[in-house]
């Protein structure tokens, strides 16, 4: 089950007069439904009107985790019916022994999670908002409604159509607005559900948020994660940067509701896409310099500092030039070289250099039309990651571990730092008591063991294994198992660009098998292209009852 399934299921209400929370719906003018009822929810967690009607009280209520939330006016009770959590039966004495065990010693451990905390009876309340012109732009459809701070306040999350408070308005409340232009909008905001701590909505709030504050925080996100620019490492003797960051993410787990962090570490390569095309066309050439270009760069993925976003290269525009022009939002055509200045402040020293293409998937309008292609200057781009090359290099690789290689009381000290500046940055702390959550203070603890030695069987003798160096590879060697399974029939299915890495495997194989005592035959050997069908072809094509093993490497 993945972790979205998991945090649906501890989120869902349980019990027979209890529905899932479905994401927002709002009736369209050609819905034939009648108008809901005062005692109806409208949007998410909706009730029919059937199964309101058939219910002699007015009060809707649900339940889930520990808390329940109701909806209504009239002061008439039914019966709730309460989410348990999760029943780990450790008051049942035999399972709780057998769970904990008893061999070895008690240690405390540390763990990288934080408990949120929260205002007792905390309830996040969701509304949706329409607009009376209709508004297709969601900045426009935002900076109306923050017209209404006296209203809803600072604390508010809001993507254009779903508003999320940390307090409860009227049922429906209406406000104008006015454009720029003078246009009145009428804007009517709905009260559709009150969320619960453990509700799976509630834990995509919470993630939000968190964004929000490392942002507070002058971290910068690239891709999913955020990084500190500020505390950037440079490793001059390879011409790389690393930014150190890190993963976060909010779940519930069991009874309570956890931020997960994680460090994480960015790795920039100093020299820009320019850079890597000056050295290329030194080496190779004229003739040759579009292939080896295309063949180096087409796939890597490239980071803009002035935005701080990444980018995959699709494709080079040979025909492009710094000097070209494109129209901008208005109407008016500008040069590349004034948009950079302007925009960004860079000024474009290469006045030959292509353009790098990148092909966005993103969809822009309520057309929900393409974006088309993002061009970009080979100038402003940094290359991320690392090449194959850096890789295979013993002392590139020495050097970044000395940096991203943390051992776990660095890694514990480098979380507890960035949790010193959530609760010492004052407009964080603002942030999150606006809202009525926290986190602790301290990453959560318990109790660990470490389990004795144990020995491990071979034909002729025993070796012990030591868990300090979680390795008992030389050990085994020249040692024959205690039971064989000889390797007569199997399969290596290969793709072209891993044929090197299939040739080492069956090396290792055969060298390795030999002194365990293992007769292993020769392999059949299929090279296949390198596409999942081509894969699937093959294995539908070759294996036989009698094969033993298919490798894919």
């Amino acid at each position: 089950m993945t972790g979205r399934a998991r945090a649906r299921s501890r989120g869902r209400a349980r019990g027979k007069d209890s529905e899932p929370l479905q994401q927002p719906v709002v009736p369209g003018p050609q819905s034939e439904k009648p108008p809901p009822s005062e005692t109806e929810l409208v949007g998410r967690g909706r009730q029919k009107s059937a199964s309101v009607a058939s219910r002699p009280s007015g009060d809707l209520a649900i339940s889930a985790g520990f808390q329940d939330v109701s909806i209504g006016e009239r002061g008439g009770r039914r019966r709730d019916y309460h989410d348990l959590g999760v029943c780990t039966r450790q008051t049942i004495e035999h399972v709780k022994k057998s769970k904990s065990g008893i061999s070895g010693h008690v240690i405390q451990l540390c763990t990288n999670y934080v408990k949120l905390v929260a205002r007792p009876q905390w309830v996040l309340y969701q509304y949706h908002v329409d607009y009376n012109p209709p508004m297709e732009s969601r900045a426009l459809r935002i900076a109306l409604l923050y017209q209404h701070d006296d209203l809803i306040g600072k604390a508010r999350a809001f993507d254009g159509a779903v508003l999320f408070l940390p307090k409860r308005l009227n049922k429906v409340s209406e406000v104008v607005s006015r454009t720029r232009n003078g246009e009145t909008v009428k804007l009517t905001i709905t009260l559709t559900n009150e969320l619960p701590p453990t509700s799976p909505t509630c834990f995509q709030f919470y993630n939000i948020i968190f964004r929000r504050l490392l942002k507070m925080m002058s971290m910068k996100q690239i891709g999913r994660n955020y990084y500190n620019p500020n505390d950037s490492i440079d490793v001059r003797t390879h011409n790389l940067t690393v930014w150190p960051g890190f993963t976060t993410s909010i779940l519930q787990y069991e009874t309570s509701i956890m931020l997960c962090i994680d460090v994480s570490h960015k790795v920039l390569r100093s020299e820009t896409v320019l850079d890597v095309m000056y050295n290329l066309h030194s080496k190779v050439g004229p003739h040759y310099f579009h292939d080896a270009c295309s063949k180096e760069l087409v796939g890597q993925i490239v980071l803009t500092k002035y935005n701080n976003r990444t980018y995959r290269i699709d494709d080079i525009d040979w025909d492009f030039t710094p000097e070209s022009t494109f129209k901008k939002s208005d109407g008016s055509e500008i040069s590349f070289i004034d948009y950079y200045k302007n925009q960004y402040n860079k000024q474009i020293t290469d006045l030959k250099q292509p353009a790098i293409i990148h092909n966005s998937k993103k969809m822009k309008g309520p057309g929900k039309v393409p974006m088309g292609p993002i061009i970009l200057i080979p100038e402003f781009c940094n290359l991320t990651g690392l090449t194959d090359k850096m890789r295979s290099d013993f002392s590139v690789m020495k050097d970044l571990a000395q940096h991203t290689r943390l051992a776990p009381d660095q890694r514990e000290k480098q979380v507890g730092r960035f949790l010193d500046y959530i609760h010492k940055d004052d407009n964080v702390q603002k942030e999150l008591r606006d809202w009525g959550i926290n986190f602790d203070s301290r990453l959560l603890t318990f109790p660990g063991r470490v389990v004795p030695a144990e020995k491990i069987l071979l034909s002729n003798r025993s070796v012990d294994y030591n868990p300090q160096f979680a390795d008992w590879s030389r050990e085994m060697r020249g040692s024959g198992l205690i039971h064989l399974k000889h390797l007569d029939n199997w399969l290596l299915i290969y793709s072209r660009r891993n044929y090197d890495a299939a040739n080492v495997l069956t090396q290792n194989l055969f060298k390795v098998s030999q002194q365990m005592g293992i007769r292993m035959n020769k392999a059949v050997i299929i090279e296949v292209d390198d596409s999942t069908d081509a894969y699937v072809k093959v294995l539908q094509q070759k294996v036989r009852p009698d094969t033993q093993m298919v490798v894919c490497p």
